[in-house]
């Protein structure tokens, strides 16, 4: 007995339904965007290159919201041995160690350096001498760096310049600053009161009249000049190098 047209039309559409529940694909899953990250380094040796006290500092950047998630700074060598150059690539040679230590995994980082030598070097287009202070620091660098990249991160290492990279450039300085005096001859730091406005040397913070500063003296009649809040708790260690006969407007250049 022939089933109603109605009845045949019913059982057609749920065939139809079945077979496109069967056929029809899973929901593409969308791909998660790679977290961005920018990396400021710089490396600083002070108060003078070479044989102050070579340090460095790195600042780690969210590029989606701009917040700051890690700054740190160190000191490699003081005294002989230290160099800028050596003090430039151990700043990127923290930022990969920070990096691989937080596990950073499918990022898109940029590295920002005002070092043309740590960039050229690293970009293959300098050779590096094996016979330069700096040498070591930058074969850790490449090492880490092809470990960053083997845990799927894009990395780019670019320069910018010196005025772009301001807070790594005061990381570096200060933990120069630090360093130097409680390693080396803590008589060569000057206590004073400033007898005519400069700037300081680290932070560019004005420096008025009066103000109670720390001044470097180098060859040449060179000052480096800097807040006292720069040098470390230690500093009552060696404020009593008072030097009360040097005026602001005597120093022939102030760095």
């Amino acid at each position: 007995m022939m089933q109603p047209k109605a009845v045949q039309q019913q059982e057609v559409a749920e065939v139809t339904m079945k077979e496109v529940s069967v056929e029809s694909s899973p929901p593409v899953k969308k791909k998660q965007p790679r977290r961005k990250l920018l990396i400021h380094c710089d490396g600083a040796c002070e108060p003078f290159n070479p044989g102050g006290a070579a340090a460095w500092g790195f600042v780690v950047i969210d590029t989606s919201t701009g917040e700051i998630l890690h700054q740190a700074s160190g000191v490699v060598v003081v005294g002989n041995g230290a160099t800028n150059n050596l003090a430039e690539f151990a700043a990127v040679v923290a930022a990969l160690r920070w990096l691989l230590q937080e596990g950073a995994q499918n990022m898109s980082i940029k590295i920002k350096t005002d070092s043309q030598l740590v960039v050229k070097i690293l970009h293959k287009e300098w050779s590096a001498n094996s016979g330069t202070g700096y040498y070591s620091a930058y074969k850790e660098a490449e090492s880490l760096l092809r470990e960053v990249r083997q845990r799927k991160n894009g990395v780019e290492i670019l320069w910018i310049p010196r005025e772009e990279n301001t807070l790594a450039d005061k990381l570096s300085k200060i933990a120069a600053f630090q360093a130097y005096p409680w390693h080396t001859d803590r008589k060569r730091l000057r206590f004073f009161a400033l007898k005519r406005a400069t700037d300081c040397f680290i932070c560019s913070k004005p420096l008025e009249v009066g103000e109670e500063v720390v001044g470097i003296p180098l060859r040449g009649g060179v000052w480096k000049i800097f807040c006292k809040q720069h040098l470390n708790e230690n500093t009552e260690e060696v404020s009593n190098n008072t030097c009360e006969g040097v005026q602001a407007e005597e120093l022939s250049t102030v760095c």
